[in-house]
């Protein structure tokens, strides 16, 4: 084979070579610009982000100190007012506010008892079909659980007799 020859097909082989590197360069630059426009949307979601919460954050600042000067302009109020004694409670006040509470006092003492009895069963029964489907899963659970050990036992072995 002649030098000349030789010196081309090795000059050709590089010539590939180099296209196939180049094509992987070419590859790995696309990833590369892909990953950091990804990684840029990224940081401008976070950015973003940042931003609604330090605006959320000023707005809190900005309610907090409304509240805290008409919070303290109630105290000047109320320290400004005189103090209004209460009389200790007593039997004969005790006994002045219940008189003359007769059957209408019990009558309006069984409505309260009668709302609040209602109002206790609601509660219930707002939350029982919670607590039936809770005990079914548990139940199921259990079954389950039992039938497993059951299938796992070894059968004993038959006497012949």
């Amino acid at each position: 084979m002649p030098i000349g020859t030789a010196v081309h097909a090795r000059t050709f082989a590089l010539a590939e070579t180099l296209k196939t590197v180049s094509t992987k360069i070419d590859d790995q630059t696309a990833t590369n610009r892909k990953a950091f426009a990804d990684q840029k949307l990224q940081i401008d979601s976070v950015a973003d982000g940042v931003r609604v919460l330090r605006e959320k954050a000023d707005d809190t600042n900005v309610r907090l100190s409304t509240v805290s000067q008409e919070l303290e302009a109630v105290r000047q109020a109320m320290s400004s007012m005189p103090a209004a004694q209460v009389p200790p409670l007593s039997e004969e006040m005790v006994n002045e506010i219940l008189a003359g509470r007769d059957f209408r006092g019990w009558l309006r003492a069984a409505r309260v008892a009668r709302v609040l009895g209602l109002f206790s069963l609601y509660l219930f029964l707002d939350t029982y079909d919670i607590r039936a489907d809770f005990n079914n899963r548990a139940v199921a659970r259990k079954r389950e659980l039992a039938q497993g050990r059951k299938a796992r036992r070894p059968t004993p072995p038959a006497r012949g007799g």
